[in-house]
């Protein structure tokens, strides 16, 4: 009964084991994000690019022979395992942005601050955007209108926001690191993709601990021997 017991305790049944060190940088590089605001979509349309890998690959058509043929093989090489890491797209609803921003808030509390007021995309619609010229006319027109009503309905300003929304998924990626940015703005892997195989899992946890053994075991040797 008491066998019985232990192999039940170690069972793996309904337990996934994750990778260790995930989210580690591979290698550092940097990455440029461009935002735009979609009056088709009503979405905010975000752009990533991998400049280190584009910066080197156009350094590496250019190079030849030698070492520089070399690295041009390396970035070969580089680019056929990571052909989807160029650069990432995706379109973004106001809410989507809100709930990527509390993912990230939940890995550093600390990038809080950081994110952009969105307030003027909030309730508009494609009217709305598509006839701000000509309602700014139409109050430009009107004298009895103040100055108030006519700067309410000038064109609104799209670029700014955009502008401070890069820099907020710029900051992201260094206070979260790359990966936990870009899987939550563009999460394409699949999720087995995090998970370790279990029998693999369990033969080296069974690795570890006889090693561990083995190490108390020289501990106890030593101490035996020393005193006598």
């Amino acid at each position: 009964m008491e066998i019985e017991d232990i192999e039940r305790s170690d069972s793996l049944d309904g337990w996934v084991a994750i990778k260790p060190n995930l989210f580690e940088e591979r290698e550092p590089c940097r990455l440029g994000f461009i935002a735009q605001w979609s009056v088709i979509e009503s979405q905010f349309a975000v752009t990533c690019h991998n400049r280190t890998l584009q910066r080197r690959t156009r350094r590496a058509k250019g190079a030849q022979g030698g070492q520089e043929a070399q690295e041009v093989q390396e970035v070969r090489e580089v680019g056929d395992e990571t052909q989807d890491e160029m650069s990432w797209a995706g379109l973004f609803s106001l809410n989507d942005l809100k709930n990527i921003h509390r993912q990230l808030t939940g890995v550093a509390d600390v990038l809080g601050p950081y994110f952009p007021d969105l307030s003027d995309f909030e309730g508009g619609s494609i009217w709305d955007l598509l006839f701000l010229s000509r309602r700014s006319n139409v109050d430009d027109d009107d004298d009895d209108g103040d100055d108030d009503d006519d700067t309410r309905h000038r064109g609104r300003d799209l670029d700014t926001p955009c502008r401070k929304l890069e820099k907020y998924f710029s900051t992201a990626i260094d206070i979260c690191g790359r990966k936990i940015v870009l899987d939550s703005l563009f999460s394409q892997d699949d999720v087995e993709e995090y998970f370790e195989n279990l029998q693999e899992f369990k033969k080296k946890t069974m690795q570890e601990e006889v090693s561990r053994a083995k190490d108390q075991l020289r501990k106890v040797g030593s101490a035996s021997s020393s005193r006598w």
